[in-house]
């Protein structure tokens, strides 16, 4: 994180809460190579086009900067974004996934914040 330039006092709360000592001076995070080769397994065999069209909710999707500039990543989320009832994507400048909410926790709070606004007053 801190190589890209990422570090904030959000970020460190989180890997601050995530560690845990083993030895003297020798720390590991919890977010060890079992539990993300399991996450990943599982999270792969989602069918999102089956899960999106179930929604019925207001969707609010946050894509990275890096999936806007990418056109079959930007194509797919169009397309799963209208499978759901009322779906809206929304750019946030600076956001990258998965760590926009702790890059920014301000701006992207207000982005929430005024979906939320818009939302209630569509319906």
């Amino acid at each position: 994180m801190k190589k890209y330039g990422w570090w904030n006092e959000f970020v460190e709360a989180v890997e601050r809460y995530d560690i845990r000592e083993v030895a003297a001076g020798e720390y590991v995070n919890g977010w060890g190579k079992q539990i993300r080769e399991s996450y990943t397994k599982d999270y792969l065999e989602y069918r999102f086009e089956e899960y999106y069209k179930q929604i019925k909710c207001p969707l609010l999707m946050l894509p990275g900067e890096d999936l806007l500039q990418d056109a079959r990543a930007k194509e797919a989320m169009q397309g799963l974004s209208q499978l759901a009832k009322q779906s809206h994507i929304v750019e946030v400048n600076n956001w990258l996934h998965p760590y926009g909410w702790l890059l920014d926790p301000d701006e992207i709070c207000k982005t929430v914040l005024f979906f939320l606004e818009e939302t209630k007053h569509a319906n």
